[in-house]
């Protein structure tokens, strides 16, 4: 058997996905001390997996429909599950983090394997907010004032092969800013409407390329992977003065 644990809630649960039957479903799982392992179902397929959990006990996720492609998902504080929906029939969407006021940061699919960052409203309404010029990009957090991070693929494309999940980076081995092989960290401020390329918010000879922002908090802080001197490394960015044009 096989368990993965993601996140811990504010409750002091944990949150993840576990193997029920040898490695063919996985389930989405919530662990705490008084209940143990309780399994969250599905949509009707054979795998879900939670994510996130906000203040008020709403956990966001991944499942699959009986016969359907991945779907990003919502359980309420009672553990019901409901399916977030996609652009149409037979897309795909992902669900990674929910905020205090029930937005919620993902991506979609406008066609098969090409997947867009996205927001959900707290209506349940997708926002399809797009790339920095690229074909994919996916949000990974989105904070309570609504400013979302992730990352996106590029005009010009890159090379590394996309993961939806667990994404792996091939970066710049030289240490230059070849910043047209490799995808980059994206911003974007629902406030103002505009997206931000990470990579051109840091010094041109810091010797960094911003693959992807994982994190953000309230101060504006950033987790973020990339490539530094060619070596994939973790880092913070945290801002110096407020966005501009």
């Amino acid at each position: 058997d096989i368990s993965r644990a993601y996140t811990i809630t504010p409750r002091t649960g944990i949150l993840g996905e576990s193997t029920t039957e040898g490695v063919a479903k996985s389930h989405a799982f919530i662990w705490n001390a008084s209940e143990g392992m309780v399994d969250l179902g599905t949509l009707g397929g054979d795998f879900s997996s939670a994510s996130v959990m906000n203040a008020h006990g709403y956990i966001v996720g991944n499942s699959f429909p009986k016969g359907g492609v991945c779907h990003g998902v919502i359980w309420n504080p009672s553990r019901e599950i409901s399916d977030l929906g996609s652009l149409g029939p037979n897309l795909a969407s992902w669900a990674w983090t929910i905020n205090t006021h029930h937005w919620i940061s993902g991506s979609v699919e406008y066609e098969r394997n090409k997947a867009n960052a996205a927001l959900w409203d707290a209506s349940g309404e997708i926002h399809v907010i797009g790339s920095l010029g690229g074909a994919s990009s996916d949000f990974c957090c989105v904070t309570d004032e609504l400013i979302a991070v992730g990352w996106s693929e590029t005009g010009h494309g890159f090379q590394s092969r996309i993961l939806l999940k667990g994404l792996e980076y091939f970066g710049d081995i030289t240490g230059k800013r070849l910043l047209d092989r490799t995808p980059h960290g994206f911003l974007y401020d629902w406030n103002t409407g505009r997206g931000y390329d990470l990579n051109h918010l840091i010094a041109e000879d810091a010797g960094w390329v911003i693959n992807k922002a994982v994190g953000i908090n309230s101060a504006g802080k950033i987790l973020a992977e990339g490539s530094h001197l060619g070596k994939q490394k973790t880092c913070f960015l945290e801002p110096l003065s407020p966005l501009s044009d």
